[in-house]
């Protein structure tokens, strides 16, 4: 039995220490503004709640919008929190998992309860003692482990789409200013014109309003700045940065 209980131990001190070196190489936390068990924004202060808890653990957490430039530029160094909600009429029961860029759960939070009745005491109750969790963790940002280096990044020059001429074959297509029309799939958004011809495929970060863009064989970065939206990628070395409209 000593020696069962033992290798039990020896397990689950593995499966933590795993877990800390993962979390340990992202250096941001984005939290969104909304839940999905919510039906609306910071709800009960929940949203608020979690990013608050998250720092106390030592994370430096943000809402969605809040994000610091680095982070926006380099999404797969950041964390994606998410509360679960799995509460019955008796007992509200909420679990917090921590994500990265390719939607892969690295952490799960042992579930938090709470019996009250008052929901945002329940809430607030039960996300708390979820967070217990958080301190088996002890979390500390390491950069060499970390699963994106940040860059600087120099815009060179920003020129709007009507100008932009693009060689997607050996015939040379003029970009109009006329608006994008955006398609949900199954990764993010395709865009397509007026004919509707595809324009650029989206595909979903962990960052709210910034996609991995393709477009004519280019990749970069589609991201909503302010109320406009931005096309970013390299050629030859430099930056090019194009805004672009799109509706939704």
């Amino acid at each position: 039995m000593r020696k069962i209980m033992i290798a039990c131990l020896v397990l689950v001190n593995t499966l933590l220490g795993t877990a800390q070196e993962s979390l340990n190489g992202y250096k941001y936390v984005v939290v969104p503004e909304k839940f999905d068990f919510l039906k609306s924004e910071d709800l009960y202060q929940i949203n608020s709640l979690t990013k608050f808890l998250l720092n106390k653990e030592g994370f430096v957490a943000f809402l969605e919008g809040e994000l610091p430039e680095e982070a926006v530029y380099n999404p797969c160094m950041v964390l994606r929190a998410n509360v679960l909600n799995d509460s019955n009429m008796f007992t509200t029961k909420m679990k917090v998992t921590l994500s990265n860029c390719y939607n892969q759960v690295l952490f799960t939070s042992e579930e938090g309860r709470s019996k009250e009745k008052d929901y945002q005491k329940a809430y607030h109750e039960a996300l708390r003692d979820a967070f217990q969790s958080f301190k088996t963790i002890k979390y500390s940002y390491n950069e060499t482990i970390s699963k994106s280096k940040p860059e600087q990044i120099k815009i060179v020059k920003e020129v709007p789409i009507q100008s932009v001429a693009v060689v997607p074959s050996e015939e040379a297509v003029v970009m109009t200013e006329h608006t994008l029309y955006a398609q949900p799939t199954a990764t993010g958004f395709q865009l397509v014109d007026m004919s509707p011809k595809l324009v650029m495929k989206l595909y979903r970060t962990s960052v709210k309003d910034v996609f991995i863009a393709e477009k004519d064989g280019m990749n970069g970065l589609f991201y909503r700045s302010g109320n406009e939206w931005y096309f970013e990628y390299y050629e030859a070395d430099q930056l090019k940065k194009y805004s672009i409209s799109v509706k939704f």
